[in-house]
């Protein structure tokens, strides 16, 4: 007789079914899976398959170009072998950011962030996504400092606030997720790598009020802090209005993680 784990596990298709299944739907407003075929198949679009229309396009601009992420494996295969592959100057982006995107980086903001991604740490930080470049101005960014450590950066007019979090592995399969509840303060922030998960305070420091210029990128952000080459992605999901709680990102690993081989 098989587990209820592993039933449940012969059910879920793909990221979207999976937070159904977990009644992890709420302020789900990005849901991209290199995996499931409703998602991709081919061309130069990544669906969304939250219902929130964000379909994120191949590079920087409507023609194929070196900044052009390579997908590989077959479409609708759901193994770790369907995933998008970074050159250092690969990336997804929008025609223009969606209302939600512009409260990631203000005071109050809460957000839930997860990816099963491949990256690979070369002493050179990385963003997996956002709207911040390198300077001050208005902006949300998450990726890895120079010392691979998972760090979340937002724009404050002077510098920015930084959260850090645990360290990614070179060249391995792993999850990795933030969830933010910038009001809290104490705790108010997860960081979570695999099953690790660190704590840490929400608050942003005075952080800019103003909207973000710069596009919502994947892969970059703000043209800047390119995944490094080699790196690959099979998953993106975003969360806004909405913090899951450590036990619902432990939940979301839990049902993920045996087609990464974890």
């Amino acid at each position: 007789m098989k587990s209820l784990f592993g039933m449940f596990a012969a059910r879920a298709r793909g990221a979207g079914d999976i937070l159904k299944q977990l009644g992890l739907t709420k302020g789900l407003k990005l849901c991209l899976d290199a995996g499931d075929a409703g998602s991709y198949t081919s061309g130069r679009t990544w669906k969304d398959r939250s219902g929130g229309g964000c379909d994120f396009g191949l590079g920087k601009g409507p023609g194929a170009g070196p900044g052009d992420p390579k997908f590989s494996g077959g479409p609708g295969k759901l193994s770790k072998d369907q995933y998008f592959a970074f050159d250092g100057e690969a990336l997804f982006t929008l025609p223009a950011n969606a209302p939600w995107m512009q409260n990631l980086h203000k005071a109050g903001a809460k957000l839930t962030l997860m990816a099963w991604l491949l990256p690979r740490l070369d002493k050179t930080g990385a963003a997996i996504c956002g709207t911040k470049g390198t300077g001050p101005a208005a902006g949300f960014r998450w990726g890895w400092s120079e010392q691979g450590a998972q760090q979340v950066h937002v724009g404050n007019g002077k510098g920015n606030t930084v959260l850090a979090g645990p360290t990614l592995a070179d060249g391995a399969w792993q999850f990795a997720a933030i969830s933010i509840d910038e009001a809290v303060g104490a705790n108010g922030a997860v960081l979570a790598l695999n099953g690790a998960q660190t704590r840490a305070k929400s608050t942003y420091d005075a952080p800019v009020a103003g909207p973000a210029v710069a596009k919502f990128q994947i892969g970059a952000s703000a043209s800047t802090a390119f995944l490094r080459p080699n790196s690959r992605l099979a998953m993106f999901i975003a969360h806004e209005g909405v913090a899951l709680k450590p036990k619902q990102l432990d939940a979301f690993f839990g049902a993920t993680r045996a087609r990464f081989g974890i």
